[in-house]
Parts: C-alpha cells; sequence; structure tokens
C-alpha cells in the first residue's frame, strides 16, 4: 500500500528558527509529506526553498499579515494531505515524529491521533508534557499541542477550522471541534518538542508568555 500524504503547515514569521524547523521536516522517515509554509508576516516574508530534503514544499503567500487563526486556516484551505499536522517554526519533531503518528492509524478507526510532548527550556533541561486523550477532561482543559495532533483532511471538509474571532485559545477550540466527530486515539510517544519558553509567538511559557 502506498503511504499516504501528510501535509505539515507551518505558519511562519520568517523568524531565525524556520531553517530548523524546514530541516526538521526534510529529515522525516515518512516517504509521503508536503511541507506548507504559510506567510504569517506578510508581504515582507521571503520566498521559501522549494523542497525540504526529498518532500515538495509550498508557499503560501499573503499580501498582510496573518493572525494565527488565520495564517492556520490560510494552510488547511492549500493543504492537499490525506492527513494533516501543524509545527511551529520556533519547535522541533524528531525524525520518526511523522511516520509514528501514521501509523496509528492503521490500527484504529479514528480520525484524530494524539502524541505526548516533551518541552525544552531555555537552560536545556526537558520535561514531559501532555496526557492520554480524555474528552470530559478537554473541556475543562486544554492538554493537546497543535503539533502532536495528526488529523483526516475529511474533518476540515465537514467544517473544522480555527476561529478567526479568537486572539488565542484557538487550537483549543479546534480540537473540540474535531472532537464532536468522535474521539482522539493517543499513542504515547513524545516526539515532538516544545521550546515554550524560548521562542517569541507570546503563546510560550516564562519569558515566552504573554499574559
Amino acid at each position: 500500500m502506498s503511504a499516504p500524504l501528510v501535509s505539515v503547515i507551518v505558519r511562519s514569521t520568517a523568524r531565525p528558527t524556520l531553517d530548523a524547523a524546514l530541516a526538521a521536516i526534510a529529515a522525516q522517515t515518512h516517504p509521503a509529506i508536503e511541507a506548507i509554509v504559510v506567510a504569517a508576516s506578510g508581504g515582507s516574508h521571503p520566498v521559501p526553498p522549494p523542497r525540504a530534503g526529498a518532500h515538495p514544499l509550498r508557499f503560501v503567500p499573503s499580501p498582510r499579515p496573518l493572525s494565527r487563526p488565520a495564517a492556520a486556516n490560510a494552510g488547511l484551505d492549500a493543504a492537499r494531505g490525506a492527513w494533516i499536522t501543524f509545527l511551529d517554526d520556533d519547535d522541533a519533531i524528531d525524525p520518526t515524529h511523522v511516520a509514528g503518528l501514521v501509523a496509528a492509524t492503521t490500527r484504529t478507526p479514528c480520525r484524530a491521533i494524539a502524541s505526548l510532548a516533551r518541552v525544552r527550556m531555555a537552560d536545556g533541561s526537558t520535561q514531559p508534557w501532555g496526557q492520554p486523550f480524555a474528552l470530559s477532561e478537554l473541556y475543562v482543559r486544554n492538554f493537546l499541542h497543535l503539533s502532536t495532533v495528526l488529523f483526516a483532511r475529511e474533518l476540515v471538509a465537514a467544517g473544522c477550522r480555527f476561529d478567526e474571532a479568537f486572539d488565542i485559545m484557538q487550537d483549543w477550540d479546534f480540537f473540540l471541534q474535531i472532537a464532536q466527530h468522535g474521539p482522539f486515539h493517543s499513542t504515547g510517544l513524545r516526539t515532538f518538542e516544545w521550546h515554550a519558553d524560548v521562542g517569541s509567538s507570546g503563546a510560550g511559557g516564562v519569558a515566552n508568555e504573554d499574559p
């Protein structure tokens, strides 16, 4: 059987860390990946290379800066893969990250797969983050990171999108939309590395947290 195409969406503000994020996509062992770079910073974003290693890369330009949910929706509109996931341009994934998530789709009828995360702090230390899926707890708090979730393209066709009226918590709202179509399957893998306090998005922790 041929491997399903996976779209990896990167919302980019042209930070220096973008090259490392694209290198992480290039290193993925899953053979069928398309990288999608959305110019969240607007028209000043430089055009990225046409490939991330062996994987094709498509650029989604924008004449104006995009909010996080608007950039996410632009990525969803551009995605061609049967499965979709995200990678922020200041985070990292292990080479087996996408392959591990895709492998779980063959063992369950679920249309959303979730792994766990490890948080790398500015001092180089790491700590675990996340938990197995529980719908009742998802209604109380968000314990999923967008880059740990692989979801079927058909969920987008069913209307699951990022609410652009939200300045924060768009990911949580998106997960709750997905959950209306069925449960997430948890893999237990920790192949995503969240640089929670060293980025500049304001959505992380410690020095990167915007109250």
